[in-house]
């Protein structure tokens, strides 16, 4: 749901704080002025009474604010969901968006789900964050520890230092969680914060992200099918490393396989003429239309090359790939380089 009353109610406080209008000043990018408003509205709200979730009806039960301040990572929300549901809390999510259909659903396989969630730009969220009612929850978990999302006032923060810079207070029972998604990177700053890994990176707890509901684990097919999924950039892995192995099979002579791509074009994505009869981009791919591709295929390349300095400290060093997370969760083998 989008809790329209509460996001009308949080956006006319921001009206009554100051003379120009909240979205003006945010699309002006006049950042100095939109924190400063922002840290006015998290004063204003620092002794609020506003209720959300129903969170004063469900005092006696267990439960954890599952918190994803960028545009990605939902991929990891069922195994959130189902490692806690099964721990017996109950489970809620604030979601950075400007409306549900923003998010990709991962649920769709998944029976029963039950959970409440509120969708909401950068202010709405910290705003959220602010409230005394955060007491309730036993944990609060940032999905992400920064933020990734360009020209926004969280931009390259990590989140949890960012909370202490609106003077967010703590509000939670039991403290703060996080999940980074390259622990490599991530350092610890703040006593009030434990991190998990995917991976079980440097002796932390590990949430595998390998959850995806009642998928097909489906048999090999005869067609040898390769999938590459994930972002099409530089940085993540290399698309030309793969290309160049489509062509030393076919000079072999080799030909009874396909090579599916997906994923979102961060980069033009070229296949050259000589290859299109056995590579395939396959367009950016929402969960009602991968998870089909994924029981499809045979093998997922991960594309990661380890002559790539960058790659190979974040993938050598906790770095979970999304094609990792699949491979668990649809039951194909993974090929790493």
């Amino acid at each position: 749901m989008i809790a329209q009353d509460f996001i009308g109610k949080l956006y006319a406080a921001m009206a009554i704080l100051t003379n120009e209008k909240y979205q003006q000043i945010k699309l002006s990018g006049e950042k100095e002025q939109y924190i400063k408003l922002s840290r006015r509205l998290v004063k204003k709200l620092f002794n609020s009474r506003a209720e959300i979730f129903d969170l004063n009806s469900r005092k006696n039960s267990k439960k954890i604010l599952s918190v994803e301040v960028g545009s990605g990572h939902d991929v990891i929300r069922p195994s959130i969901y189902k490692y806690f549901t099964e721990l017996g809390y109950e489970v809620d999510f604030l979601l950075y968006g400007k409306k549900p259909e923003d998010r990709w659903n991962f649920f769709i396989k998944m029976n029963d789900v039950k959970y409440k969630e509120m969708v909401g730009d950068e202010a709405f969220i910290l705003s959220v964050l602010a409230l005394p009612i955060m007491q309730e929850y036993d944990y609060i978990m940032l999905n992400s520890s920064s933020v990734y999302v360009a020209n926004r006032i969280d931009t390259d923060w990590d989140y949890k230092s960012f909370l202490t810079y609106m003077r967010v207070p703590d509000r939670c029972k039991y403290g703060y969680l996080t999940i980074p998604p390259h622990p490599a990177l991530y350092r610890k700053k703040d006593k009030n914060i434990q991190f998990l890994t995917h991976l079980g990176k440097c002796g932390t707890p590990m949430l595998s992200v390998s959850c995806f509901g009642d998928v097909m684990i489906t048999p090999k097919s005869d067609k040898n099918i390769f999938l590459l999924t994930g972002n099409i950039n530089n940085g993540q892995k290399n698309h030309e490393m793969v290309l160049m192995a489509v062509k030393k099979l076919l000079k072999q002579k080799i030909t009874n396989f396909e090579l599916w791509v997906n994923g979102q074009e961060m980069k033009a994505f070229n296949i050259p003429d000589e290859l299109r009869k056995y590579v395939k981009y396959l367009g950016e791919n929402r969960p009602e239309t991968l998870f089909p591709i994924l029981e499809k295929v045979d093998f997922i390349i991960s594309g990661i090359d380890s002559h790539d300095g960058w790659q190979k400290m974040m993938y050598g060093n906790g770095t979970c790939s999304v094609g990792l997370m699949y491979a668990m969760g649809f039951g194909k083998i993974y090929i790493c380089e």
